[in-house]
């Protein structure tokens, strides 16, 4: 599983972020990596929804949510 943060703005600036390669990270490792990210994207700006993976990421977006009243979305991951 490759960690990847998906961003879209009204202005139709899209950004991608993946850890891969040598920036690879894994597990409760990537959890923490996204986190830290996500927070830097909401310095800049206002985050509408967060879809997340809830079997790695529910204790993320419990924080989120009772630290900036974030909406948020739980999707099961799906393996193609």
């Amino acid at each position: 599983m490759i960690p990847a943060v998906f961003s879209a703005a009204r202005s139709l600036h899209v950004g991608v972020e993946t850890w891969t390669g040598d920036d690879a990270v894994t597990g409760d490792d990537a959890v923490l990596e996204v986190a830290a990210y996500v927070a830097e994207l909401a310095e800049k700006y206002a985050i509408v929804e967060a879809v997340y993976d809830p079997w790695r990421a529910g204790q993320m977006a419990q924080e989120w949510e009772s630290a900036a009243s974030r909406p948020s979305s739980s999707r099961n991951q799906t393996v193609a």
